[in-house]
């Protein structure tokens, strides 16, 4: 059954118009449909007491604290000075300040050695043997794990015009070098 008249006014409808005969009967037919959702939901929360003039008022959602939007930018206004006295009492850091909280210098054991293992080939070999046979001491520092270092992409030893520091690394690890 096809409808004659508008829902809203009742006036008779004109054209390919089904519910409503024009654009203000339909948006008032929307303000009417949006008050009575409003007024459900409003039900589902007890009455509150306003932060700010301390009225009674039944909010619309969960969070609402305040009765008017006039006592909402007041509470706003309120705890924009309590942020901004909360950020005074913080220190303020400027970019160029020294750092506060440094991590512990740990020292380096330092040992003083009297015997030394150099490689075969060292220039100052026969000095630092004979410095040490006088009574002298060399100071040697601990040791530290060597730093990554770039591959070559040698795969199979030695290759001509290409140099890197990995075949350095693989020659020192195969003993090479050790002294």
């Amino acid at each position: 059954m096809k409808r004659i008249k508008c829902v809203e006014c009742g006036k008779k409808l004109t054209g390919i118009k089904t519910k409503f005969c024009g654009k203000t009967c339909l948006l008032n037919a929307k303000r009417d449909s949006d008050k009575k959702s409003r007024l459900l939901r409003k039900k589902q929360f007890p009455i509150r007491e306003c932060f700010i003039c301390e009225t009674k008022f039944q909010p619309c959602r969960a969070d609402h604290k305040t009765c008017s939007k006039a006592c909402a930018k007041d509470n706003a206004k309120h705890l924009q000075e309590v942020r901004r006295i909360a950020l005074k009492k913080l220190k303020r850091v400027r970019p160029m300040d020294p750092i506060v909280c440094l991590p512990p210098v740990i020292p380096l054991k330092i040992q003083f050695k009297s015997t030394a293992t150099l490689r075969p080939f060292s220039e100052t070999k026969d000095a630092v043997l004979a410095y040490l046979k006088d009574g002298g001491k060399i100071t040697k520092y601990p040791d530290e794990p060597r730093g990554k270092t770039p591959d070559a992409n040698l795969q199979y030893g030695f290759t001509s015009g290409e140099y890197g520091y990995g075949l350095e690394y693989e020659l020192e690890q195969a003993g090479a070098y050790a002294g």
